[in-house]
């Protein structure tokens, strides 16, 4: 089943540089997996440790997943790390 994506806020709790990825997927994608997007959060306390991403309508035709990875060309899901998060979607 189908979603849309409006857009996202998201905040990097970490202290280490991290990146909010996003995945057309019906569940948690395997590590390594490549993003539809990709966008760095610096650490926290940093101005550039949020993100807010305004899509007007995005489709994702298996679903939404949203992760936070070490890495930004591939999924490498973070050992130790925190992401707040506040998606709207329908």
């Amino acid at each position: 089943r189908g979603q849309f994506l409006f857009g996202f806020k998201a905040y990097n709790l970490t202290s280490t540089l991290m990146y909010a990825q996003l995945f057309d997927a019906s569940a948690a994608p395997a590590a390594n997996t490549v993003p539809i997007m990709s966008w760095t959060m610096g650490s926290v306390g940093v101005a550039s440790a949020g993100i807010d991403i305004d899509y007007g309508i995005r489709y994702f035709s298996r679903g939404i997943v949203i992760a936070l990875s070490s890495t930004g060309g591939s999924l490498s899901l973070a050992s130790v790390g925190t992401m707040l998060l506040d998606a709207q979607y329908a």
